[in-house]
């Protein structure tokens, strides 16, 4: 037996190892303990010695070797092995507090000529869109995000209406230019919901517009469960 604070000399120990443990001193048996187990708990898992990544774009993945679990190093971004991204289809909008869809759809109305008032503008090429406007369907809704619009002259004040019109005329939403004349205007902090079941339609009001375009950026609202 090996007492804690003892050096020994066995048959097997030459005698300048003997004299170097005698001047050094010897672990106690806790102490070698406490080291195996330091060693277990940070180099070793319960299928072994694990490799270590040794560039900052390598990871661990373990994989089934006939029925042994073992590890291995792998690109982080190998098609094959690496890690597999969920691109998910929407995100959260912090500034309109709801999940919208990644990509967006936009819609033109227009309308070619000059001097053109009180009258529904084309979402289809020369069809106007109280007759086929842009149908939202009943398991979708979406919310109006951006408008940009623009004419070939400089107009003020209420210019258009945005119109729900598939139970009557209901107007969502109304382009206007402010007290100073204008032929263009951007705008990207729009929050309005257009629900399951609108028809959209876009209107001239009384002022008369050359050659009026209205672009409207929406994006499908998600409800993730």
């Amino acid at each position: 037996m090996i007492r804690e604070t003892m050096a020994v000399r066995s048959r097997g120990v030459k005698k300048e190892y003997a004299d170097e443990m005698n001047l050094q001193g010897v672990a106690t048996q806790q102490e070698m303990e406490d080291a195996f187990s330091e060693h277990i708990d940070t180099e070793h898992t319960a299928e072994g010695l694990l490799p270590t990544p040794v560039e900052d774009n390598q990871i661990l993945k373990s994989y089934d070797d006939n029925g042994t679990l073992k590890w291995k190093i792998v690109a982080a971004d190998d098609p094959v092995e690496g890690l597999t991204v969920i691109s998910l289809p929407y995100y959260w909008d912090d500034v309109r507090g709801k999940y919208l869809a990644n990509q967006s759809i936009k819609i033109n109305f227009y309308e070619n000529g000059t001097g053109k008032r009180r009258r529904y503008m084309n979402y289809i090429p020369e069809i106007r869109s109280n007759r086929v406007p842009f149908k939202v369907q009943n398991n979708e809704e979406y919310c109006l995000v951006s408008a940009e619009y623009y004419t070939t002259d400089e107009n003020s004040g209420s210019v258009m209406e945005i119109r729900d019109i598939s139970d009557g005329v209901d107007t969502l939403a109304t382009v206007d230019l402010g007290s100073n004349a204008t032929d263009y205007f951007y705008i990207d902090t729009l929050n309005i919901d257009i629900k399951s079941g609108v028809w959209l339609a876009g209107r001239i009001l009384s002022t008369s517009l050359d050659n009026p375009v209205l672009v409207l950026e929406l994006r499908k609202v998600y409800t993730p469960a």
